[in-house]
C-alpha cells in the first residue's frame, strides 16, 4: 500500500502554504501606508497584522478618535474585508 502524500493526503503542496501566506498578508504594507499617509493617525504605535482580508491593529492610541480613524482607514483599502480593533487608548 502506498502512502498518500501533498493534494492526495488532503493536504496542500509544498509551498502551497507559503504562497497563500503571502497573498494572505498583501494587505498590510496598503493599510500600513494608508495610517502613515494620514496626518491624524500615529501609525508607528499601530501594529497592522493582515490575513486573507481580515486586518487587526493593535498598539497604543492618544484618543478613541484616533483608534476610529485608524479602522476606518483600514477597512477602505482594496480587499479588506473586516478588520479587528485591538488597540487600547493611552491613559
Amino acid at each position: 500500500m502506498r502512502e498518500a502524500r501533498g493534494n492526495e493526503a488532503g493536504e496542500p503542496e509544498p509551498g502551497a502554504r507559503r504562497a497563500e501566506n503571502e497573498t494572505g498578508r498583501q494587505g498590510e504594507p496598503r493599510v500600513k501606508t494608508a495610517l502613515i499617509d494620514d496626518e491624524q493617525v500615529k501609525a508607528r504605535n499601530i501594529d497592522v497584522e493582515a490575513y486573507k482580508g481580515v486586518v487587526s491593529l493593535s498598539g497604543f492610541v492618544d484618543s478613541k478618535s484616533e483608534a476610529d480613524r485608524a479602522v476606518l482607514l483600514a477597512q477602505k483599502v482594496d480587499g479588506v474585508k473586516s478588520v479587528n480593533d485591538d488597540m487600547h487608548v493611552r491613559p
